[in-house]
């Protein structure tokens, strides 16, 4: 059995973690430590634990989707021509979450990728 870190700051003195994060990460530093994360999550024989504040608990599951904008107050509806909102150039969001547990050890908490990064960028372990 073996354990080490896999993702946190950069800490001066020691070699940096396979996942890298930090509170100035773009959205592209986001995304790759989201994948990076994901493809340590589907490694065989492994599991992730993830630190929270005062408790760590297992990684159960990951889950993300896209989900289509909302449409626009006062347009019609009746086809993409017509709402805005579902032409290509609309934004669609991403939703990212991990789930784990707040307290205990009972995966009850589906948290989103956003707060765990926000985490894991201000713990240096």
């Amino acid at each position: 059995l073996t354990a080490r870190t896999l993702a946190s700051v950069r800490v001066r003195g020691h070699a940096p973690p396979p996942i890298v994060v930090s509170k100035r990460d773009s959205d592209a530093d986001v995304e790759a430590a989201w994948l990076a994360l994901r493809a340590a999550f589907s490694r065989e024989r492994s599991c992730l634990i993830l630190h929270h504040r005062n408790h760590y608990s297992l990684i159960f599951a990951m889950r993300e989707w896209n989900r289509p904008p909302a449409p626009v107050a006062g347009v019609a509806s009746d086809g993409p021509e017509t709402n805005p909102a579902s032409s290509p150039s609309a934004t669609v969001e991403r939703k990212r979450q991990v789930l784990t547990a707040r307290k205990g050890q009972r995966p009850t908490a589906w948290i989103e990728w956003a707060e765990v990064h926000r985490t894991l960028s201000a713990w240096a372990g």
